[in-house]
Parts: structure tokens; sequence; C-alpha cells
């Protein structure tokens, strides 16, 4: 787990946690927004740090089964 990942999801923790203590409506949703965005982010770096490792299996599979292609 990157860093960046790791300190998204402890964002994430403690916006959560925030919002299950706040009794304000209105803060209840900015905090649900935020959270949103926050929860579109980390599953964007997921899915492009899963994309980066298929590309690079895919490239060393290749790379040490070229005699194979030719």
């Amino acid at each position: 787990m990157s860093v960046e990942e790791r300190h998204l999801l402890n964002k994430i923790r403690f916006f959560e946690d925030m919002l299950l203590r706040s009794k304000d409506y209105r803060q209840q949703e900015n905090i649900g927004k935020e959270l949103t965005v926050m929860r579109i982010r980390l599953q964007k770096l997921r899915f492009n740090k899963m994309r980066t490792e298929a590309l690079l299996s895919l490239f060393l599979f290749a790379h040490i089964h070229r005699g194979c292609f030719y």
C-alpha cells in the first residue's frame, strides 16, 4: 500500500468518524460530499496501481518468453 493510499484511508476514517459524531445537518452533508470525493480518489489510485501492475507483469512475461513470440 502506497503512502498516498494509506494517507487517504486514514483521512477517510477520520471524516467518517466526524460524520458519525456530527449533529449539524449541513456539516453532515459537507462531510458526506468530501467523503465521496476521497473515496473516488482512493478508487482511482487503486485502479491505476492495479493497471500498472498488470502491464508490468505482461511486459515481464513477454520479456521472459520473448523467444516464444518469434
